[in-house]
């Protein structure tokens, strides 16, 4: 989830996040630089050499009095290949932009704002073929500056965060997408208020991840006895290798 939007009124006093009036005290600055999502290899497994990828998707918001807002979002991805049925892996950077439309910046503005900061306090990755079925990256809120601009979109540039440890399953594929939002703040005349956020339909694939079967392992610890000179079978049982 993302979440921790806080905006704030000029005549507020007391707020972690701040929608500053023309010469307020908050400080109004450009988006943090974008990041990167970084899935790394889990110990012991061998993966091939991580691709990078950048990935649309649509977040819908809802947003008190002004209803339903559709802001675009992207992920920048990097991903090994490959990692070990079984082992966990850490997605040790995650880096999302969220993009307020201008005709919301224009509904600050009419509320008497020329900037806008915050901070993200959940945001999730979501996986399949993995455990957890979700990971927040925001344990920690994440800050965030930009100033406003009348008939522009203002674009929420979050720094990069870690992901995880997820473990992977003992098959298949490891398939990571953007989870659900929700931006908390102070709002004018709104005052403190939570914004729902889901991931608009088709939701997409930030990155999949081969799972690697384990090496062949007999599982089977003992055999029934035999009979000299008489014909003899039994089953083995094993865990891991390929079909």
């Amino acid at each position: 989830m993302l979440a921790g939007l806080v905006v704030v009124a000029a005549t507020a006093t007391a707020t972690p996040w701040a929608l500053a009036s023309p010469g307020g005290g908050a400080g109004a600055g450009a988006p943090t630089a974008p990041g990167r999502l970084v899935a790394a290899r889990g110990p012991g497994t061998a993966g091939a050499r991580p691709a990078s990828s950048s990935v649309a998707f649509t977040y819908s918001c809802a947003v008190p009095v002004a209803g339903t807002q559709l802001f675009p979002a992207a992920a920048v991805v990097t991903a090994p290949a490959s990692v070990g049925a079984g082992t966990s892996f850490t997605v040790p950077s995650y880096q999302l932009t969220v993009t307020m439309p201008a005709s919301f910046v224009n509904l600050l503005l009419s509320l008497k704002a020329t900037s806008l900061s915050g901070s993200v306090t959940s945001a999730d990755v979501d996986a399949a073929g993995a455990t957890p079925a979700a990971v927040d990256v925001a344990t920690t809120p994440i800050p965030f500056d930009v100033t406003l601009v009348a008939n522009q979109p203002a674009s929420l540039g979050l720094p990069i965060v870690p992901a995880g440890p997820f473990t992977a399953a003992p098959s298949g594929t490891v398939t990571l997408t953007p989870g659900a939002a929700t931006i908390a703040g102070t709002f004018p005349v709104l005052g403190t208020t939570s914004i729902p956020c889901t991931v608009e339909a088709p939701v997409p694939t930030i990155a999949t991840v081969a799972i690697l079967a384990g090496p062949l392992v007999v599982t089977t610890t003992s055999l029934p006895a035999a009979t000299t000179g008489r014909s003899y079978a039994a089953t083995l049982t094993a865990a891991g290798g390929t079909p």
